[in-house]
């Protein structure tokens, strides 16, 4: 698995890295004050369609994400709760977030 990364989304905003990461699917703050793991892909392919410097996926909450290591039990039991928070509407999304300063 991936280096894995805890944090609180301010102002539709993350920090990771010594990155400040914002996500072009978010616009009304529907996720401020939530903790969430991230996962950083870094040092992607030039020619690929993602941003070459590289991009962070929002994994699912923190919940989520710590009942995962703990068995594939607690883990299937926490993805309707973050089902309720991630896919209101009964879509699931990708949330990819991007350094602010390249998001325009």
């Amino acid at each position: 698995m991936k280096k894995t990364y805890i944090r609180t989304v301010r102002n539709n905003e993350v920090r990771i890295l010594a990155h400040v990461l914002v996500s072009k699917e978010l616009n009304n703050h529907e996720l401020d004050g939530k903790r969430f793991a991230f996962m950083p892909y870094r040092n992607l392919d030039k020619t690929s369609s993602f941003d070459a410097n590289g991009l962070t996926a929002l994994w699912g909450t923190e919940k989520l994400y710590r009942a995962s290591l703990e068995s594939e039990d607690a883990y299937l039991k926490g993805c309707e709760e973050d089902r309720k928070l991630l896919a209101p509407d009964g879509i699931i999304r990708w949330y990819f977030w991007h350094d602010k300063v390249t998001n325009k």
